[in-house]
């Protein structure tokens, strides 16, 4: 009986460690998703954006074309960033240019069609409104994985897939959000939705993204809707063509 403890332990303690190992860390989940989007090199697309009240009513709808750069193969180096408003009338020719480097440095600038002017915007701006709607500057920008640290949550079911529930704690200065939670598809490696929680870290938004499609060999999503939990407004992104 002397003899089969330790042993019994031992067992115990390897299954533990062989576990351990095979499970992901947050990282490694979200640098998954990550590396499955980088290297495109550049990439031009079409999409819709609609603002809606609380009662669900449709307040606006505008046309974009948006323009991504990466400036290096991995996708690690500084990326850039050009959302143009094709419509409505009054908004065509509004424009934002975001410089994003690694470890969350940015630089933007908003060019404005009505004044005919372009204004730098700072670092507090990242949790501004984007033209009213329920997306800030930072969920536009591309991310870097160096921008936050992470942690596994565990494995969620989200409708009928498996998912990796990872927590993201911005590590830059001035963001909008104590925290975010992510929700990984566990087979496929893209995110399904996205939990927003504010400086007093209550739940501000959630984002569901749906309708992923192949683009030169990259999985984009087709729709990204994000409702404000506090307000009960909701926005939606539609992917309408890409190049």
């Amino acid at each position: 009986a002397m003899s089969y403890l330790p042993c019994a332990a031992a067992r115990l303690l390897l299954r533990s460690q062989t576990q351990s190992a095979s499970q992901p860390t947050g990282y490694d989940i979200a640098k998954r998703a990550h590396d499955n989007n980088a290297g495109y090199g550049g990439e031009r697309f079409h999409s819709q954006m609609d603002l809606y009240d609380a009662k669900g009513s449709r307040v606006v709808s505008y046309e974009l074309t948006t323009f991504n750069r990466e400036h290096t193969k991995d996708g690690e180096g500084m990326t850039r960033s050009l959302v143009r408003f094709d419509g409505p009338p009054d908004t065509k020719g509004t424009a934002l240019l975001t410089y994003e480097e690694p470890g969350g440095d940015e630089r933007r600038w908003l060019y404005l069609s009505e004044t005919r002017r372009v204004k730098q915007l700072g670092s507090g701006s990242k949790s501004a409104s984007l033209k009213g709607s329920e997306a800030s500057y930072e969920d536009m920008a591309v991310e870097t994985l160096d921008k936050y640290s992470y942690r596994l949550l565990g494995v969620h079911r989200l409708g009928k897939r498996l998912t990796w529930k990872v927590e993201s704690k911005p590590k830059f200065a001035d963001s909008g959000y104590s925290r975010k939670v992510t929700y990984y598809d566990k087979e496929r490696g893209y995110p399904l939705k996205v939990e927003y929680y504010d400086r007093a870290n209550r739940q501000r938004k959630v984002m569901l993204v749906k309708g992923y499609t192949q683009v030169k060999g990259k999985l984009r999503p087709g729709l990204s809707q994000i409702t404000n939990i506090q307000t009960k407004r909701m926005f939606t992104h539609a992917q309408l063509q890409r190049r």
